[in-house]
Formats: structure tokens, C-alpha cells, sequence
């Protein structure tokens, strides 16, 4: 399973990094979103794309979890326009601190899969995991 992890708190990226390897899942971290963009495209063009996005919600600047949320889900959608993609939509998590059902609308909206409130409750993670482990195995 291949993993991207997107938060401006390098704390936060690095226990959920270290929370991954310990059930045998390297991931990719970035605490920059245009970065964390760069990476799912290049994972696209090389034919490797990421299975599983972690999100913040809240990043400074003007693209914030929403923001690249939207941004993915509009790609793809532009690609399998073109016929350009074969894989499946990336599946997201979106981390917040912020959860409301408000919140978990817009999220739902936008095209996110799952929603973790901070702090990282490792159980959520590994039921996620789970999840999204048995989909990319169909």
C-alpha cells in the first residue's frame, strides 16, 4: 500500500509515520500541500499512484486541506475525461481538530472517504487501513 501523509506539523507527520510502520507501511510525508500535489502526480505519471492521502484540513496559505482535496478529486475526474487513468481514485483521510457535522458535509461533498479527528487515534488508523487494504486487493 502506498501512502502520502500532508500536514504542516512535522510532529504530527511523523507519528503517524511511525504509527504506519509499525503494521509494515512505509509512508510519504510532506508538510507542504503544492509538494503533496507534486507527489500524487509524479506517482500517476510513473504508474504507481498512492493509495491512501492523510490530510489536514487546516494548512497555512491558500490551499488548505479543502483546497487540495478539491484539486485531486477535479484531476481525476479530468483523467478519466481523457481516458488517461487506469487506477482508482485516491482514496483521503482528512485529519481535523475541527469535527462538526458541518465539516464532515463539506468533507463528504468534496469527495473525502474518511475523516480522523486529532488527536490520531491508532485504532481509526488501523481500521482504515483495513479498509482501504481490502479495496485495493479487489
Amino acid at each position: 500500500m502506498k501512502v502520502l501523509l500532508l500536514d504542516d506539523n512535522k510532529m504530527n507527520n511523523l507519528l503517524l509515520e511511525r504509527l504506519l510502520l509499525k503494521i509494515n507501511i512505509p509512508a510519504t510525508s510532506t508538510i507542504r500541500s503544492v509538494e503533496a500535489l507534486e507527489f500524487i502526480e509524479q506517482a500517476e505519471r510513473d504508474f504507481e499512484p498512492f493509495d491512501l492521502l492523510f490530510c489536514d484540513m487546516i494548512m497555512p496559505g491558500n490551499l488548505d486541506g479543502f483546497a487540495v482535496i478539491k484539486k485531486i478529486r477535479q484531476a481525476e475526474k479530468l483523467a478519466v475525461g481523457k481516458k488517461e487513468k487506469s487506477s482508482k481514485p485516491l482514496t483521503i483521510v482528512a485529519l481535523t481538530a475541527l469535527k462538526s457535522a458541518k465539516t464532515e458535509a463539506k468533507l463528504q461533498e468534496l469527495g473525502c472517504n474518511f475523516f480522523l479527528s486529532k488527536p490520531i487515534n491508532k485504532k481509526v488508523v488501523e481500521e482504515i487501513i483495513a479498509k482501504v487494504g481490502a479495496q485495493t486487493a479487489a
